[in-house]
């Protein structure tokens, strides 16, 4: 099956057996499935970093440190800690391949998830 997402082709995506779309409907809103053009409603991965971006850096910044705590807590409820190195993945691959330049909302994202980590090791 192939991909019908606007950005699919390029996306970084943790590939798996097809899935129903419904059952990643509580996706952190940074995320989407890749779609398959044979059947929409079949998921054929997720795309850990699609974005959109306002332009205004404090905006952004912000909101890329909501986006850290979003996944945070998500892997939390998933009880998965992988998710967090999938969505560094994910930003990583973009921006290594040209498929985006990072800015403010991964830096936010970036400097989020430094504070929580260490944080986290003060336990």
């Amino acid at each position: 099956m192939k991909t019908d997402n606007a950005n699919a082709d390029c996306a970084f995506y943790c590939a798996f057996h097809f899935v129903p779309v419904a059952d990643l409907a509580d996706l952190p809103i940074f995320c989407a499935p890749v779609l398959t053009i044979d059947d929409p409603t079949l998921a054929c991965g997720i795309d850990g970093w699609n974005v959109d971006r306002s332009g205004d850096h404090i905006t952004d910044w912000n909101r890329g440190q909501d986006y850290a705590d979003l996944a945070v807590a998500y892997a939390r409820t998933k009880r998965d800690p992988a998710w967090i190195g999938f969505i560094l993945a994910s930003i990583h691959f973009k921006v290594r391949f040209g498929l985006m330049t990072a800015g403010s909302l991964e830096g936010g994202f970036f400097t989020r998830i430094g504070k929580l980590a260490y944080l986290g090791s003060m336990d």
